[in-house]
């Protein structure tokens, strides 16, 4: 009855919001899922999952990403890029140098994937943030929180997208050394995420985005596997020194940083944080009685039940001045 009650009511209130389940999958490797996150049902996808065990510090890199039938709608998400320099006066630069920018180099590679397009930077973020690289005298370290909002035109429509990633290097000589021209160093872009989407209807873009990007779960097979991996990886390097190896051990995904246990909390937190996102997402909320959970159109502020099954959704805070109905509890996102 409960069920009843409320599709009826979110029917008429909102638009629906159906999500289903996306798997990665490792065809360069085992042939099993990779990974997982929910997508809008009809969305077209696009994955490319890659194992580079000659790249030491990023021995997995994938790009997966999916848009909607009419293209106007899309996520993408990197989970990391690596590029290393040298710059010797006498015999040249070799490598891609560090961005002064990363922001602006995002921006460049935007327009790179939308030729033509006369793109405009709306909004532009670059927080300092803690490096996994260590500051010496002799090496410098840069990292930040990037993200940068972008306006373009599409086929006539003003498009929005958003781009957001997290940028770490170091610039490695002395001081006479950098003088005259000698340097070196790396860096990364990790966690790179765009979500694109129509002007006018951005929020829902953005919505859609966090439903998809953070569902995103490892399958833990394959989680198990790129831990050995990552294992044997640094067996391979130790001989190449203690600070090698902890730059190495740092640089890998983020999530050799955890074990089991914390792999499994780190799901289970997604788990209660994309329930809320499609929730948020599909403009619905949602109450308890203390053993079941109701689904309610946004917008009421109050929930009761009788002990035959009536479920009352409303505005009026008086409602239950007869007491007659056990008020229902509107669930956080700590309580999902």
């Amino acid at each position: 009855m409960a069920s009843g009650l409320f599709g009826a009511a979110y029917a008429a209130g909102a638009d629906s919001s159906v999500f289903n389940i996306h798997k990665v999958m490792d065809t360069n490797g085992s042939g099993h899922v990779a990974l997982t996150y929910l997508l809008p049902k009809g969305w077209k996808t696009d994955d490319n999952l890659v194992w580079n065990l000659m790249q030491q510090t990023t021995p997995l890199q994938f790009i997966t990403s999916a848009s909607s039938p009419d293209g106007q709608y899309s996520v993408k998400y990197r989970n990391i890029y690596h590029a290393w320099y040298t710059r010797t006066s006498n015999i040249g630069n070799k490598g891609e140098p560090a961005p002064d920018s990363p922001t602006e180099y995002a921006v460049q590679l935007f327009e790179k994937g939308h030729p033509g397009a006369q793109v405009e930077v709306a909004d532009r973020q670059e927080k300092p943030i803690a490096s996994m690289f260590k500051p010496m005298a002799t090496q410098t370290t840069k990292s930040l929180a990037c993200s940068v909002k972008l306006r373009y035109t599409s086929n006539g429509t003003s498009m929005m997208a958003k781009v957001a990633f997290r940028y770490d290097g170091y610039d490695s000589g002395t001081a006479w050394g950098k003088s005259h021209g000698f340097s070196n160093g790396e860096w990364y872009l990790m966690d790179w995420s765009i979500v694109t989407g129509p002007e006018s209807q951005f929020p829902k873009a953005l919505r859609i985005g966090a439903v998809s990007l953070s569902s995103e779960h490892f399958d833990p097979a394959f989680f198990q596997q790129y831990m050995e991996v990552c294992a044997a990886l640094t067996q391979q390097i130790a001989a190449e020194g203690a600070e090698r190896l902890e730059i190495i051990r740092k640089s890998y995904h983020p999530i050799n940083s955890f074990n089991k246990q914390k792999f499994d909390e780190q799901e289970a937190a997604k788990d209660r944080f994309t329930r809320a996102m499609c929730d948020y997402a599909s403009d619905q909320q949602r109450f308890t009685d203390g053993k079941t959970q109701f689904i309610v159109p946004i917008g009421y502020k109050y929930a009761g039940v009788k002990d035959n099954g009536d479920v009352i959704v409303t505005d009026d805070p008086t409602y239950n001045k007869y007491k007659e109905w056990q008020e229902m509890n509107r669930v956080t996102l700590a309580d999902n």
